[in-house]
């Protein structure tokens, strides 16, 4: 292929460096992005540019630090006043933002991961599928470590001998 067939081919090299280095397959990190496989390896050769949407579920999926994500978001072209990874509240502070998909379906999942670090906890749910022997991440949640207590408490109530007829509503705490 030749360079004018992949104009971001830097971007694609960084990208699959760092999927790469974290010992991730396409097929793990197409499904964390909720990408095909196919587009993945597009990127990854350069042939295509991510959406900004894209580019950043990539690095937050990723875990990229902010000088390395504004580096991609700089080889993808995207200027920096379109990265807009956080917004202001009243006070003017800033906040993180959150990607919110409607659920629709209900994945089970036969195995987990969790890992727990200062800023929080992130729980990947995986499946094995066929003859592969590495289970697939097809969920990953992140919450606060207070959040994580909560869902903690709630499945040790909900598992115990005598659970309750239903969880509370969001927001609620039964005693």
């Amino acid at each position: 292929m030749s360079e004018e067939v992949r104009p971001f081919r830097p971007l694609g090299e960084s990208l699959k460096r760092i999927r790469e280095k974290l010992r991730q397959s396409v097929s793990e990190v197409s499904g964390a992005v909720e990408i095909d496989e196919e587009t993945l390896i597009s990127i990854e050769t350069g042939s295509e540019r991510p959406s900004e949407d894209i580019l950043s579920l990539l690095a937050a999926h990723f875990g990229t630090r902010d000088e390395e994500t504004t580096k991609l978001w700089e080889l993808a072209g995207y200027s920096q006043q379109t990265q807009t990874n956080t917004i202001n509240d009243y006070a003017g502070n800033s906040l993180p933002t959150m990607l919110v998909m409607p659920v629709d379906r209900i994945a089970y999942t036969d195995s987990a991961n969790v890992t727990v670090n200062d800023h929080g906890v992130v729980i990947n749910f995986m499946q094995y599928s066929g003859s592969n022997a590495q289970p697939q991440v097809i969920a990953r949640l992140g919450m606060s470590h207070e959040h994580a207590k909560n869902v903690m408490e709630l499945l040790h109530r909900a598992l115990s001998p005598n659970p309750p007829k239903s969880l509370p509503a969001q927001g609620q705490r039964s005693k």
